[in-house]
């Protein structure tokens, strides 16, 4: 078997072409790397209120834009006339504020329910009979008031 030995000139070329070849590999490895920078994920979480008109929540209803792994507090205000009940969708909370953490994209109502107006009733009556008037009247017994309304009585003798 016969050794072939090769001319200095292409060992010179050989290793001039591997050099190379390292360094765009490592080239490439680090423009690779460089487009592996993570994106930043967001989650819209829309608020809602049911019946439209029963109450406000902070935040306001509509859809708001958060990062993953958000907490966001929620709080509910009833309107006059109304109570709060409780949360539906991504919160079942009975409080006025709940917490929804942000793993997606979410929806939570804010619920409310109509109290029916309270009302008292204020019976005028003269004692003795014919002895004065009053306003409110006591011809118009009994009057019907809503709660927290204020009323002035007023009693005036009869002359004589």
């Amino acid at each position: 078997m016969t050794k072939k030995t090769m001319p200095y000139s292409n060992l010179r070329l050989l290793s001039i072409l591997g050099l190379i070849c390292v360094l765009l590999v490592s080239l490439m490895v680090v423009v690779a790397c460089g487009d592996d920078e993570e994106e930043e994920v967001t989650y819209t979480l829309t608020i809602a209120v049911s019946p439209t008109g029963g109450g406000t929540t902070s935040p306001a209803a509509g859809t708001h834009t958060y990062d993953e792994g958000a907490s966001v507090t929620i709080i509910a205000t009833a309107a006059s006339g109304y109570v709060f009940d409780k949360w539906s969708g991504a919160s079942t909370a009975t409080t006025a504020t709940t917490t929804v953490t942000m793993t997606s994209n979410k929806t939570v109502t804010a619920n409310f329910e109509a109290v029916a107006a309270v009302e008292y009733t204020l019976t005028m009556a003269v004692t003795p009979t014919g002895g004065g008037t009053t306003t409110p009247t006591v011809a118009g017994s009994p009057h019907t008031y809503d709660e927290d309304e204020e009323v002035t009585v007023t009693a005036t003798e009869a002359a004589g």
